[in-house]
């Protein structure tokens, strides 16, 4: 089993080394690599790819090795540690749609700009997914935002599509009201 990384080596905003690729969200799917790797007598690995607008690395390394970390270190001396597979190869590739750098859109301002995906092209829909014995699909959105102080999710034009009560998702079509 191996999870496959493909980062950029330099953070857009700094120009700093991208330091650390992140694995896993959780130690619940740290707990899922582990019954997978007994289950099916494997051994969890990663394999991190570097890259830059010329040239790539690629990193391998278990991660059993990583002792419960749920980020794959990218400095220069956790690297040394990694089995490299490629360094500063030149791959020769457009990467230009490779960003990461995201454009964002506020509820309150800029609601005429069109909304990018990570890799920079137009987002198309957005649908907002609740379960309750069954998943229910709503949209599709332009967007949706989080608005903290309503507890709510709202689309573009403001409207409440789920406020949180505090132990449930209420919907605001009539057919759905309660989601866990």
């Amino acid at each position: 089993m191996v999870s496959v990384k493909t980062r950029n080596k330099l953070e857009a905003r700094s120009g700093n080394l991208n330091a650390r690729y992140k694995l896993y969200n959780t130690l619940k799917h740290h707990d899922l690599f582990r019954r997978l790797a007994i289950e099916q007598s494997a051994i969890p690995a990663w394999l991190a790819i570097q890259m830059d607008s010329e040239h790539l690395s690629v990193y391998f390394g278990t991660v059993e090795a990583l002792d419960g970390n749920t980020e794959i270190p990218m400095r220069p001396d956790a690297t040394s540690n990694y089995e490299c597979l490629a360094r500063n190869m030149p791959h020769g590739l457009d990467i230009s749609h490779h960003k990461n750098t995201y454009e964002l859109r506020s509820h309150s301002t800029r609601r005429d700009q069109t909304i990018l995906s990570p890799i920079g092209k137009p987002a198309r829909q957005i649908y907002l997914h609740l379960c309750c014995e069954g998943w229910q699909e709503f949209g599709p959105y332009g967007w949706l935002s989080f608005q903290d102080s309503l507890r709510a999710i709202v689309d573009e034009a403001g409207t409440v599509i789920a406020a949180w009560d505090g132990h449930t998702w209420r919907i605001s079509t009539p057919e759905f009201q309660v989601y866990a």
